[in-house]
């Protein structure tokens, strides 16, 4: 009977083990949602400065535009 509780406590243990290592490095762990999260922070800056560099470059070109049909 001991021997049929100490498999159980070993193959739980394992288990266990496996379940945390998942959570902190697997495809959807902590650390890649963080990375994720880190990552998006980036590409919205990145966004603003590009709406912004086309903003001024839309309104070069209409100047030139206006400045041609003269």
């Amino acid at each position: 009977m001991k021997k049929g509780w100490i498999f159980i406590w070993i193959g739980g243990s394992i288990f266990i083990g496996w379940y945390f290592f998942e959570l902190l490095v697997g495809g959807n762990s902590f650390l890649r949602v963080a990375e994720l999260e880190k990552q998006k922070e980036y590409l919205k800056k990145e966004v603003e400065k590009l709406k912004k560099e086309n903003a001024i470059l839309q309104k070069k070109y209409f100047e030139l535009k206006e400045l041609e049909n003269e």
